[in-house]
């Protein structure tokens, strides 16, 4: 299912798919891409400084910790969940 047309590629080769916006490797991709762009957060601290451990647990552990950037990201996620849930 399309949730954001033009978006990212699913695992399908597709763009835009529910799981290439809300699934557990997509809010680790959105999550890493935040920290790169210079973005602080605490994931960077729970996987050691190495952003390629991110996982959708680590954001979610991070989430429930009040992180900023895990809160977010998990928002966009749910926004996306919504919108194929309401289609």
């Amino acid at each position: 299912m399309v949730v954001k047309p033009g978006g990212p590629l699913c695992g399908c080769g597709r763009p835009g798919h529910l799981e290439a916006m809300s699934s557990g490797p997509s809010m680790a991709r959105e999550a890493v891409a935040r920290m790169e762009k210079g973005a602080e957060s605490l994931m960077r601290d729970m996987v050691g400084g190495d952003l390629s451990k991110v996982t959708g647990a680590v954001v979610g552990d991070a989430a429930r910790q009040g992180d900023a950037v895990a809160l977010e990201v998990v928002r966009q996620a749910g926004e996306y969940l919504g919108i194929a849930i309401s289609s």
